[in-house]
């Protein structure tokens, strides 16, 4: 993976122009470095609440011959497999609170999580972004949300 660590306020705006920044410097990071990128591109969300929003952004990139050094705050790093469960979203990423309310019923209807407190058990989660926001329309978007239970 090439990632960059980044914090932001909880407020989606916040968010979206956070990530967005992370992404434009993972972008630039890869075309520098002549690295090609193998997969969805994830946020790995290690801490969510009210002092803030501490997440991961990477992306998946074939294992390059040497291995480019830091560059500012973006470092190519291997990124652990873990068993997950995993969650589709479909729809404006403005929308992701539903789904997550939906996947908080689910997690307690099925014994998983007691309260929306119990979130934290699944730091860090992390969402892949099947589709590109440049060339798909805000309601055919495809998010896959994973929750880790190792």
């Amino acid at each position: 993976m090439v990632q960059t660590e980044r914090r932001s306020d909880p407020n989606p705006v916040s968010i979206s122009r956070m990530m967005g920044d992370a992404f434009a410097a993972l972008d630039a990071y890869t075309r520098r470095h002549g690295l090609q990128c193998c997969g969805p591109p994830r946020a790995i969300y290690t801490a969510w609440g009210e002092p803030g929003v501490d997440v991961t952004v990477a992306v998946p990139i074939a294992e390059p011959a040497t291995e480019p050094g830091p560059d500012g705050d973006v470092h190519a790093a291997m990124i652990a497999q873990r068993r997950a469960l995993r969650f589709t979203h479909h729809g404006p990423y403005d929308a992701l609170p539903r789904t997550c309310d939906a996947i908080t019923e689910w997690l307690q209807a099925n014994g998983r999580m007691r309260s929306p407190d119990d979130w934290t058990k699944f730091m860090p989660m992390w969402e892949e972004y099947l589709t590109d926001p440049a060339t798909t329309p805000p309601s055919d978007m495809v998010t896959n949300v994973y929750l880790p239970v190792d």
